[in-house]
């Protein structure tokens, strides 16, 4: 599901969603967990067992691109610089609004703010997916009666993601993807 997010001055945002109590939740897959949370620093508490310093996560959106100069179809080129469109996050109204009203007033960063995709596996939450964003800087945010909007610039990406063996379903490592947008300093793994 897609939420369409307008804000000030800008183009409407499409944001990938995943579904609330209060909407039709007949196609949506039961789950034990939300599918999707957020911790942001020690801004947020949560519910969900092993996951105390988390809140549920309605939807989220980030791009990145790399703009390169030259020739496309033949070498990079060093000016070529990797960017990112910021972060754009939607969290349900709660005890962590003022706490981040505060950080976006004072212009204080985040050190960290890590998206977790979740799994029911063995009778527990698996983290199947990580983002951590790291030099979170809150620039704009919409509250209304069910949820917040914020947006965010970051310096820092990781991208860890959980891979399982088709077989028996065991953990069998990680994918990770990390960028300092900053310096441009890009790691594989």
């Amino acid at each position: 599901m897609y939420r369409l997010i307008t804000t000030p001055g800008r183009a409407k945002l499409r944001i990938p969603t995943v579904l609330t109590s209060e909407e039709d939740t007949s196609s949506a897959i039961v789950s034990r967990s939300p599918e999707w949370m957020i911790s942001i620093d020690a801004l947020c508490k949560g519910t969900v067992e092993g996951f105390a310093e988390y809140i549920h996560l309605f939807g989220w959106f980030s791009e990145s691109s790399h703009y390169i100069d030259g020739d496309v179809a033949g070498s990079m080129f060093s000016s070529g610089s990797i960017r990112n469109s910021g972060l754009v996050f939607i969290i349900p109204n709660g005890e962590h609004v003022p706490k981040i009203e505060q950080q976006l007033y004072r212009g204080k960063l985040v050190d960290k703010l890590i998206i977790v995709r979740l799994g029911w596996t063995e009778d527990k939450n698996e983290i199947l997916q990580q983002v951590t964003f790291g030099g979170v800087r809150f620039i704009r945010y919409q509250q209304n009666v069910q949820y917040l909007v914020v947006h965010a610039q970051i310096t820092s990406k990781e991208n860890d993601i959980q891979i399982f063996k088709q077989k028996d379903g065991s953990a069998s490592g990680h994918k990770i993807s990390s960028v300092e947008y900053d310096s441009n300093k890009l790691k594989l793994s």
